[in-house]
């Protein structure tokens, strides 16, 4: 008897370290995002404008090979930027009255250097942020994560009341007449 005590004791820790790690892995942050990031070369263009900056650039989504124009205005985003969200893009900019500027992008890809007439700016992150696609496979997926955590833990339920059944002197073998 005392093997089989041991052996449920195993199964009790081993299913104690399982429970409700199935959902909770699921929504882990960056599970099933692809990353919205530069794209390499990031053909990069930027604008002067009265107020504010406007930079273009193409965008590339690390789960596919879609390449993306994207725009958008510096100032008025640099905090959704800084917290890797998504800037609100600019659809169809009209640049034409605006005086083009000049950046240096940096060797990793992920920054870029504005500079007005010769001038440094500053170096700002180009926009980084999760797809908004891996949230709708989370909440599709999750159903089955509920179930397949609550088998673990209905499995965990029953480890522990065989343990218990055992210690009080349950019958260890055949029948009784």
């Amino acid at each position: 008897m005392g093997k089989r005590v041991q052996l449920a004791g195993l199964l009790l820790v081993v299913c104690a370290g399982l429970s409700g790690c199935v959902t909770a892995t699921l929504w882990e942050t960056k599970a099933f995002d692809g990353l919205n990031q530069p794209a390499r070369p990031p053909n990069l263009q930027v604008y002067k404008t009265p107020n504010d900056w406007l930079i273009e650039y193409d965008e590339a989504n690390d789960q596919n090979e879609r390449i993306r124009r994207r725009a958008y205005y510096l100032k008025e985003n640099q905090r959704a930027i800084d917290a890797h969200k998504p800037p609100r893009f600019v659809y169809t900019p009209e640049t034409g009255s605006f005086a083009v500027g000049q950046a240096l992008i940096s060797t990793n890809g992920q920054q870029f250097t504005l500079y007005d007439g010769g001038a440094d700016i500053g170096t700002y992150e180009f926009p980084i942020y999760p797809a908004p696609s891996g949230r709708v496979k989370q909440v599709l997926l999750t159903p089955g994560a509920v179930v397949a955590d609550t088998a673990i833990v209905g499995a965990c339920a029953v480890a522990i009341a065989g343990v218990a059944w055992l210690k009080a002197g349950a019958p260890t073998g055949g029948c009784v007449d």
